[in-house]
């Protein structure tokens, strides 16, 4: 079990124990704003044993490892504590407490603190502390021999989560693998393990999410021809999200996938589970052959449209707002499946919302860029354009001046052939 982030003050800690007969063990308390561990005001008989307590006093640095107040015959044996405030602080009529094998450094404040009468310590490690031992039943360490101090364990440089920033669309992109709508989105890069590089963008509106993908790729390769199969062994994308931003150790119910591969097969699910279908929207453009290994390939755009209801959201999130968030680059390669993750590159795989990065909805709003040659933008370049500047072939005057490609001052055959050089675009 890992604890850790939780709060705004120092009153919000990992665990808030008040009751009796409880077990607490191997487990990790990190990052807290206040206490790590706290029981209080009651509670007998419990046993906290082989945890790793550290970095919690995040707010108000008031915060200690752990703190037992209240209760008797309470056992803390074998954790590993260090910076906080306190390491280990028992006061508020707590008694008959056994510290035992313990290791306890580079803490603030005090290493052991003790106001709890018949406090046993036995064979604990307290080092490097901003005062070891206080309190007033405790007066000097009772380790004997002295035991000498560890070596400290480096404490660990917080990992900043990483995030994305999304735009606001003023106009729902057309979802036809023309990326050319998500020119001025922010983009996050993931590399693959053997080299071919993905280039995401992503804008929002009131109804959707819009994704847009441009990798390089010198062999495209999908293989699964069923919805919901195991597009993560193809060239795909893999999009997570984390609705309610809880970072759980593992998929919930409000946790999300969406997947396209290469032949535009898609995969949901909702919790883990496959058996969960809702509709998106998704288009691939390839720029080579598929799957021919004996060619060199360029690679591919996709362009994926999730709706909010998706993801059983009753409308979209309010700007400013965030939700947890992951993609990953699937790259098969010779029948080997190669994947790289955006976020979670470190911890429990990809499949641990605790390590997905953010997604933060900006309320800056953008307008999405259209080709000069797609008239009425609506994402390519085709015969409706054509008829468009047909209604006004000929004319030196009275034309909409988006039909004179060329600006010469009249629609010709000029203006036409500047159309077609973005055919199908």
């Amino acid at each position: 079990l890992k604890v850790h982030d939780n709060g705004k003050t120092d009153f919000d800690h990992g665990i808030y124990l008040g009751s009796h007969n409880n077990l607490i063990e191997n487990s990790s308390f990190y990052n807290n704003a206040g206490w790590g561990i706290q029981k209080y005001p009651a509670g007998d008989n419990n046993i906290i044993r082989n945890n790793k307590i550290y970095n919690n006093a995040r707010d108000g640095f008031r915060g200690v490892g752990i703190g037992m107040y209240g209760g008797t015959d309470n056992l803390v044996e074998g954790n590993t504590v260090y910076g906080n405030k306190d390491g280990i602080s028992a006061q508020y009529g707590e008694r008959n407490l056994t510290l035992s094998n313990n290791t306890i450094y580079n803490n603030s404040g005090y290493g052991i603190y003790s106001e709890a009468p018949n406090t046993t310590l036995r064979d604990n490690k307290v080092s490097q502390n901003g005062k070891d031992f206080g309190g007033t039943t405790i007066t000097a360490p009772v380790e004997s021999p002295p035991v000498p101090a560890p070596t400290p364990t480096p404490i660990p440089t917080p990992i900043q989560t990483p995030s994305y920033t999304s735009l606001y669309s003023s106009t729902s992109p057309v979802v036809d693998g023309n990326l050319i709508e998500y020119a001025s989105a922010p983009r996050l890069t993931v590399n693959s393990p053997i080299g071919g590089v993905g280039t995401y963008r992503l804008l929002w509106d009131n109804s959707n999410l819009y994704v847009a993908a441009e990798v390089t790729d010198i062999q495209l390769n999908a293989n699964v021809l069923t919805r919901d199969g195991s597009l993560w062994n193809d060239d795909s994308i893999e999009l997570l999200f984390d609705t309610l931003s809880n970072k759980g150790a593992s998929l919930q119910a409000d946790d999300y996938k969406f997947f396209a591969n290469l032949r535009n097969i898609q995969h949901d699910s909702r919790g883990g589970s496959a058996s969960y279908n809702t509709n998106f929207t998704s288009a691939v453009r390839l720029q080579g052959t598929l799957n021919q290994s004996n060619d060199l390939d360029t690679g591919y755009t996709m362009e994926i449209k999730i709706p909010w209801s998706a993801m059983d959201l009753t409308g979209p999130p309010v700007a400013g707002s965030s939700m947890g968030f992951d993609l990953s680059f699937n790259d098969n390669y010779n029948g080997v499946r190669n994947q790289k993750s955006w976020a979670n590159t470190t911890g429990g795989g990809l499949n641990d919302p605790d390590g997905f990065g953010r997604i933060i909805f900006s309320a800056t709003t953008i307008t999405p860029t259209f080709l000069p040659q797609d008239l009425n933008q609506d994402g390519k370049v085709n015969l409706e354009d054509v008829l468009l500047l047909i209604s006004d072939f000929g004319k030196t005057s009275g034309f909409k001046s988006v039909h004179d490609l060329n600006q010469d001052g009249l629609i010709n055959i000029l203006d036409v052939l500047e159309l077609t050089r973005r055919w199908n675009q």
